[in-house]
């Protein structure tokens, strides 16, 4: 009844099902009932999605977390034990208007980070210092994700969300899951052709979590930007960044696998571990973003396209070689425009008012970065405020 109904969980939290479900727990911590702790795990897992702030709170006060912590450390001979508790356990750190963690990047930068989650920012360190206080989950983690797809894509979801500054990171890299990430990522992909390095997923998705998580833990971090950089995968021969230049050239593939492609090679060209005027930067990473702020998506990718567009000011702002090193189109410059004078002529109708106006100030933030170093920009600015006077 819960699942997907605010009016549902806002009933049932105001007759005390929360405290309930917290004596359950303790009363099956003994005796293991596999079946209804799945169940128990499932309904938490939704009322922890739940944009009511004192839903939230309840949850928090209850010690919920800490149980799902605890029931991580029991030895069980059931994947789907560990699913639904690990899901549970994603949807404390999850943003809330958003269930697939692929389509919202949280880095610093990005203007809209504020809107992720409604809980304060020191909610937000509260629940990943209480993750990194216990000394066992991360071991955990790294022992549950030989169990299953299922699980591996879980577990990167929540370590994607809680590398929150470069001591978290660290702490990651610590635990060896730069490699075991590496491996999981590997195994996802093959390839078609050993010249043309086409490449096929047997898992987009779980391609996809890897590299955000790679996105997640290198971000302003040199020595761990350091460290992808010099990775080699013995099966393709290949060093990371030659598959990265690889998945980028591939047209037919999901949006947010180019995007995260092309974000990991801004990472490693903010930490000066590529040069702003390497091929992979240049070309393949610059081009990449350029066209997913071209396009038009639908609502399902709306959140990633608004993110393109701040990874691409992030990128470009105060970096004079990648202006003169870039093309570009006129599809690209005329859709800046249309978005910043006639959004609505482009954008669905089914799209808020707040997320049009978020991609017009981005696009307006880009177009003046652009018109900063490129005269005919501004000209062509100059030339659409005339015709708007008019």
């Amino acid at each position: 009844m819960i699942i997907g109904s605010h009016r549902c969980k806002t009933a049932f939290y105001h007759i005390g099902i929360l405290d309930i479900l917290s004596n359950f727990l303790k009363e099956y911590s003994s005796t293991i009932h596999i079946d209804l702790l799945i169940e128990i795990f499932d309904c938490l897992s939704s009322f922890a999605k739940s944009t009511n702030s004192n839903i939230f709170t309840r949850l928090i006060e209850l010690d919920f977390l800490e149980q799902l912590l605890n029931f991580l450390t029991f030895e069980i001979d059931s994947n789907a034990y560990y699913e639904s508790c690990l899901r549970c356990l994603r949807s404390f750190y999850l943003p809330k208007h958003r269930t697939n963690i692929l389509l919202t990047d949280q880095n610093q930068y990005e203007q809209n980070q504020a809107k992720e989650n409604f809980f304060s920012d020191e909610n937000s360190s509260c629940l990943v210092n209480h993750l990194f206080e216990n000394a066992q989950i991360l071991d955990i983690f790294s022992r549950l994700l030989t169990r299953s797809k299922s699980i591996q894509i879980t577990i990167l979801e929540i370590l994607s969300s809680i590398c929150v500054n470069n001591q978290r990171q660290n702490q990651i890299v610590d635990k060896d899951f730069l490699q075991i990430v590496f491996k999981i990522f590997i195994e996802n992909i093959s390839s078609k052709s050993s010249l043309a390095r086409i490449y096929n997923f047997k898992n987009e998705y779980l391609v996809g979590i890897c590299l955000k998580f790679f996105c997640s833990i290198s971000y302003e971090n040199q020595s761990i930007a350091q460290q992808l950089h010099t990775t080699v995968s013995t099966e393709f021969n290949q060093t990371f960044c030659e598959i990265l230049s690889n998945l980028l050239k591939k047209s037919t593939q999901p949006m947010y696998i180019s995007y995260y492609a092309a974000k990991l090679f801004v990472n490693l060209c903010k930490t000066k571990v590529l040069s702003s005027d390497h091929l992979s930067v240049s070309q393949d990473a610059l081009t990449t973003l350029i066209h997913l702020c071209s396009k038009i998506y639908s609502n399902e990718y709306i959140n990633l396209y608004i993110q393109s567009f701040h990874v691409l000011i992030y990128f470009l702002n105060g970096n004079c070689t990648l202006h003169h090193s870039a093309v570009y189109t006129e599809l690209f410059l005329n859709r800046l425009f249309d978005l910043i004078l006639l959004p609505r002529k482009i954008l669905s109708e089914k799209f808020h008012d707040e997320l049009v106006t978020e991609i017009r100030a981005a696009a307006m933030t880009l177009l003046a970065i652009l018109s900063s170093y490129h005269e005919d920009i501004k000209k062509r600015i100059g030339e659409h405020d005339s015709k708007t006077n008019e």
